[in-house]
């Protein structure tokens, strides 16, 4: 345990309040963004997280870890806005404040950067939901602000649609956890029992009765709960015995159940059993075993495959995880080395790869320099399965409209030594590696593959490709070539939707091939 650790520790035992530990990490995610807290209390976030406006690629999204915060004890997400408890027991907030999310005092006031949520104290634990915030106060009551439109801060009562102040839920004492849904929320007491309340539109309450509900109310059917869990429209309960319980939406099988498009009261869901967390996604759900695997359905992307299912199946990381997230169409895992793992929708960099390419399959999280990977126990070594080392490390930039994107690259060489001793040979020449650029079109009636020359030109792909830029050095993670690859230019044409853009190098054509040293950096969003 860390010198820091163990004076927390102390701290507790002297009779602090009961706060996250202090070394503990986590991921969250929410709409089109993820966030990490290392155990020294930093904060990371990437993608779309400030809120500020809305749209193709307006927002600063970044497609790796940026810090923005330190001292952070744990973190709650919503859709668009992030929460952190800090070791001193405040809270702060950033993003979207349009229903007085951040609690600024002003329904206009969004914030890229964390700002201090005045009025609270002795807070325990923090969740938020689609615009709306949580946190759970030490004495065992819970306080919410932001949106209420469908009475998701439970405060009873009906006309008024948003509070811009922390302020007590009804009828709650002795909770234990809240959760956030997009327009409900859950909570769950020292007995187990679990209580919901907002809206109700796919009986994601639990009630056998339609309609939202603007007071908590008991959740029937279900056995002792250690945890919870609020999706889009959808909710998840964790018994004691490891059983994993589900209602609600259920028209991308989020449920677990095949069928019915609602579910009105709790059901188990098949084929888990030693279940530790779970975590609800807009519509897919995700469980971590105590053995250290996930499992994932509901909405393809955010499940892992290509499809929507209803099963639960695992998802193929090569590691032991110790934590999860779920987002909008998109998910996140921590493995118990502090390496993180994304998979799913990219269009705004939330799976923090350094591109904005979709990704089934779980890949790395960069870190914020993007010469190696995001690491949140610095303390512990990492060991990294050679198959999941990519080619090449960057960082991909976007900004502008649909109509208007410019797109560009830094691109890092890996040379086997260090961290990457399990490497190939990607870095071995020093210099005199080319760049080059393609694109795929499917839609496209002639050819569906392109490259783009050094006079920025594109045209049909020919082999040996055309050089984009030559004579670069490349043989190590200090070296960085920036490939600007569109400018201005306008996407907005129905024949480039599914288009992707890949990046290479090599000392020629086929050297690029035949060691497969390029990456898809970016697919056109098809919504």
């Amino acid at each position: 345990m860390s010198v820091r650790g163990k004076l927390f520790l102390l701290w507790c035992l002297i009779g602090c309040p009961l706060l996250a530990y202090a070394g503990a990490s986590e991921v969250v995610a929410g709409a089109a963004y993820s966030a990490a807290l290392s155990s020294n209390g930093s904060v990371f976030a990437w993608g779309d997280f400030s809120g500020i406006t809305t749209g193709f690629r307006q927002n600063p999204a970044l497609t790796k870890p940026a810090p923005v915060l330190a001292s952070a004890v744990t973190l709650g997400a919503g859709y668009y806005h992030t929460l952190a408890l800090k070791d001193d027991r405040s809270v702060w907030a950033w993003g979207s404040n349009s229903n007085g999310q951040l609690a600024a005092g002003s329904f206009t006031i969004s914030s890229a950067t964390p700002i201090p949520v005045s009025g609270l104290t002795s807070v325990r634990a923090l969740a938020a939901g689609g615009f709306h915030s949580l946190a759970l106060m030490t004495d065992g009551t819970a306080k919410a602000w932001g949106q209420n439109t469908y009475g998701q801060l439970g405060i009873g009562g009906s006309g008024v649609d948003r509070v811009a102040a922390p302020t007590t839920i009804r009828n709650l004492t002795q909770v234990d956890a809240v959760a956030g849904g997009f327009a409900h929320t859950l909570a769950l007491d020292a007995l187990g029992r679990v209580w919901s309340w907002g809206l109700n539109t796919y009986n994601q309450l639990g009630y056998t009765t339609f309609g939202p509900a603007f007071a908590p109310a008991q959740v029937p059917g279900l056995p002792k709960i250690v945890a919870i869990a609020a999706g889009g429209y959808h909710s998840m309960a964790l018994s004691e015995d490891g059983s994993v319980w589900t209602w609600g939406q259920n028209d991308y099988g989020q449920i677990g159940v095949p069928g019915p498009s609602a579910v009105k009261q709790p059901v188990q869901v098949a084929g888990l059993a030693s279940i530790r967390s779970i975590k609800a996604g807009h519509h897919h759900s995700l469980a971590l075993g105590s053995d250290g695997t996930v499992w994932a359905w509901g909405e393809k992307q955010g499940n892992g495959r290509a499809e929507d299912s209803a099963a639960a199946t695992r998802v193929s990381i090569p590691k032991t995880i110790q934590a999860i997230a779920a987002g909008m169409s998109h998910s996140a895992a921590m493995d118990t080395e502090g390496l993180v793992w994304s998979w799913g929708i990219n269009h705004d960099g939330q799976l923090g790869d350094g591109t904005y390419a979709r990704q089934l399959p779980p890949v790395l999280v960069v870190n914020e320099n993007t010469n190696g990977f995001l690491d949140l126990i610095p303390g512990d070594p990492n060991t990294i399965p050679p198959d999941k080392i990519p080619p090449f490390l960057l960082a991909t930039y976007a900004t502008g409209s649909l109509k208007s994107t410019t797109l560009y690259a830094d691109l890092r060489g890996i040379i086997p030594t260090g961290s990457f001793a399990s490497a190939s040979d990607y870095g071995k020449f020093a210099a005199d590696y080319n760049v080059y650029v393609a694109a795929n079109v499917p839609t496209s009636p002639a050819s569906p593959y392109f490259q783009l020359n050094a006079n920025n030109s594109w045209s049909v792909l020919t082999w040996p490709m055309a050089e984009f830029l030559r004579g670069v050095a490349l043989d190590s993670q200090n070296n960085v070539v920036t490939a600007q690859i569109l400018q201005n230019a306008d996407l907005s044409s129905p024949e480039l939707v599914g288009a992707s853009i890949l990046v290479g190098y090599g000392t020629d054509p086929d050297e690029m091939l035949r060691t497969a040293r390029y990456r898809t950096i970016f697919t056109l969003p098809t919504q």
